[in-house]
């Protein structure tokens, strides 16, 4: 029923979507929209030209959504260690998140789960790939930031080129390590930035460094924490209490007081861990791999890997 529902939803997105080049001719296509959609296809042609990219019939159509996201995603972990909440998906295999088209419906989802002694949250998501099933739409959703866009669309186009089946920390951590690096590079050869946004690469070198001190925090946050859960004790409220002050408190003293005054709990935690736990791992072998980014990109597309960990068998390729 989940998968149907969705799939219906998500066949909806795709029927509304129009033809980019279609937009870029009509004099009431908004500016911002148009600007957004002229880089977009500027972006396309580097990825696959610079960056060696499979983009296939991806992104050549543009949705306007009512929303600022396009679906909310469901995390669950257990309570008394720092483990997701696995759901099943064909295919994809076991994932720590469950998508909805509806935030409503996410919202119902995550209170069936409560009851199961799990820590829920639910988070908007800008910006979705089907791994080349499909050809997706961009989305008005996507459209936040100059600099934002391009690392999104870079990330989104990464996973078309390979998929993990069951694998979502390595997948998303690659593709937010490999979408810094194509940013980085596309800023330095973009004519309409240079012409149109001639600070984007000192404003791009400040939010990657903004970034990295996150990434800091957030790897200090998730050692703590595992290491206060691996304790023996039978007060699990007590270890919660000191593992959800303590992570305020190191994301206090990297400087984001945002993240040390919000509420905390591990299905939080793990939603970090997907995007960010594996990326000093995957900068390490890089830079031991003695290749560009883009060889190391095409090495692990094509590897004899299944996981990350064992890197030994193939993993499910588009």
């Amino acid at each position: 029923q989940y998968l149907a529902s969705q799939g219906l939803q998500q066949g909806s997105l795709y029927l509304k979507a129009r033809p980019v080049d279609e937009l870029l001719k009509l004099h009431t296509t908004p500016p911002v929209e148009k600007k957004y959609l002229q880089l977009s296809q500027e972006i396309l042609s580097f990825a696959k030209n610079q960056l060696q990219m499979d983009i296939g019939g991806a992104y050549q159509s543009y949705a306007r959504l009512k929303h600022p996201a396009v679906t909310w995603v469901v995390v669950a972990a257990h309570k008394n260690k720092l483990e997701p909440h696995l759901f099943q998906y064909p295919i994809f295999g076991a994932l720590p998140y469950r998508g909805y088209f509806q935030e409503k419906d996410a919202q119902e989802f995550a209170e069936t789960l409560k009851p199961k002694n799990l820590d829920v949250i639910v988070r908007p998501v800008r910006a979705f790939s089907s791994t080349g099933w499909l050809p997706d739409p961009l989305l008005s959703s996507m459209f936040t930031n100059e600099l934002d866009f391009i690392e999104l669309l870079f990330h989104e186009l990464l996973h078309l080129q390979f998929y993990w089946s069951g694998q979502a920390d390595f997948n998303e951590a690659f593709a937010t390590w490999f979408a810094e690096k194509a940013t980085h590079a596309f800023i330095e050869q973009s004519e309409t930035l240079k012409e149109n946004f001639p600070d984007a690469h000192k404003k791009y070198s400040a939010m990657l460094l903004k970034d990295q001190n996150g990434f800091l925090a957030t790897q200090k946050a998730l050692d703590f924490a595992q290491k206060e859960y691996a304790k023996k004790t039978s007060d699990v409220s007590a270890v919660r209490a000191n593992v959800f002050q303590g992570v305020k408190q190191i994301y206090l003293d990297a400087g984001f007081k945002k993240w040390g005054s919000s509420e905390w709990n591990n299905a939080r935690l793990i939603s970090l861990a997907t995007y960010q736990k594996l990326i000093p791992e995957i900068e390490q072998e890089f830079k031991l791999s003695g290749l560009t980014f883009i060889a190391y990109k095409n090495k692990i597309a094509g590897s004899e890997y299944k996981t990350w960990k064992n890197r030994k068998a193939k993993p499910r390729n588009r």
